[in-house]
């Protein structure tokens, strides 16, 4: 299982980093939220989230960039699902099989990021412009 959860990492970056398939060493455009600086909001700054809190099988992620954002995360069996959110939007995320927390992976800007996270809770994912990379933070 771990030669397979590289691979689907490795195939993640691969597919998240269009410089990759480039074989000229040309700058890339920064990753970051363009023309505005754009912190992580707080709660109360956030979109309104539906009335429903997620299920103690899933999580909720709201974008809080300016940008889509793509994520993929463990269905706790054998594969990792790829994900993209619109900026403003959440997506639910389920994993009956994950015991309580799932493992969610992005790019941050700089490297592959890789966390677990508890089930039955809202996240934000947002630029931090403190570290200069995207941040998966708990909304409480």
């Amino acid at each position: 299982m771990s030669k397979m959860r590289a691979l689907a990492i490795s195939l993640l970056l691969i597919s998240l980093s269009p410089a990759a398939a480039e074989d000229s060493p040309a700058p890339r455009r920064p990753v970051g939220p363009q023309g505005r600086v754009m912190e992580l909001q707080t709660p109360q700054e956030t979109l309104p989230m539906p009335a429903q809190p997620p299920s103690n099988d899933s999580i909720r992620i709201q974008n809080v960039g300016d940008q889509r954002l793509a994520l993929s995360y463990w269905d706790g069996e054998s594969a990792w699902r790829p994900l993209s959110i619109e900026a403003g939007k959440t997506a639910d995320l389920s994993c009956q099989k994950c015991a309580g927390q799932i493992t969610v992976a992005f790019h941050n800007g700089k490297a592959m990021k890789q966390v677990k996270v508890q089930s039955g809770r809202v996240y934000l994912l947002g630029w931090s412009d403190t570290g200069g990379v995207w941040e998966l933070t708990s909304s409480r």
